[in-house]
């Protein structure tokens, strides 16, 4: 019978409710790997500038930990904070619907039972319930987009700034090459080999940009003489 059907349906649905609460968690996550291919193609395309501009000149390779600065700005932690209030919102209002869904859900499940509902009243709480879950996923999908726009819009000026940092310092050091430090999974371009920690400009690209790094922590050799 269709309400048998829709019944069970209906009760598989109730497990949904984890995932619609995780899904907002994971989206931070996606946001900064995003983030993390952004700049790593944005370095990229300075690097390919800079070898371009200086085709003549004594190469001078050096490198940036775009993480490491990134973490450091205020904006950048601003704009974190700002997605974290967004998420929280849409997180409560999923909240508020699946509650509300789970509650309609076991009033139709009472009824049915009870054998006292009639076809009409029953047909119509199945028509609720499944507008109901529609809406849900509706909800999501929009919320997910919409954080995913709210992010590019806070984390396109911190990059551009970063970058033209990263470049105003390397030309101001005389590199013809800057790498990221940073690896990444999807093959984007990353440092082999530095023998030198004097070529890491992250430091200088923090100065640039009006902010003090923090305290570097000493290396203790703990090895055998």
């Amino acid at each position: 019978m269709i309400i048998e059907a829709f019944f069970i349906t209906s009760i598989s649905k109730i497990k949904i409710k984890v995932q619609y609460l995780s899904l907002l968690n994971v989206i931070i996550t996606t946001r900064r790997n995003i983030m993390k291919h952004n700049l790593f193609t944005g370095l990229l395309a300075i690097s390919l500038s800079l070898i371009a501009g200086y085709t003549h000149a004594q190469v001078k390779i050096g490198y940036a930990d775009v993480q490491y600065i990134v973490s450091q700005l205020p904006e950048a932690k601003q704009a974190e904070s700002n997605l974290l209030t967004y998420e929280k919102q849409y997180k409560s209002q999923m909240e508020n619907k699946l509650a509300e869904y789970e509650k309609k859900l076991q009033d139709y499940q009472k009824l049915v039972a009870s054998g006292m509902g009639s076809q009409v009243v029953i047909e119509d709480k199945e028509k609720e319930l499944i507008n109901m879950q529609n809406s849900i996923k509706d909800f999501e999908e929009k919320a997910q987009a919409d954080l995913q726009k709210r992010q590019a819009e806070l984390l396109k000026p911190i990059f551009e700034k970063t970058l033209k940092s990263i470049e105003k310092v390397a030309s101001a050091n005389g590199y013809t090459h800057i790498f990221t430090k940073n690896a990444d999974s999807d093959g984007s371009l990353i440092l082999l080999y530095a023998k030198n920690k004097e070529d890491d400009i992250s430091n200088l690209v923090l100065k640039d940009m009006g902010v003090t790094p923090p305290p570097q922590t000493p290396i203790v050799n703990t090895g055998s003489k």
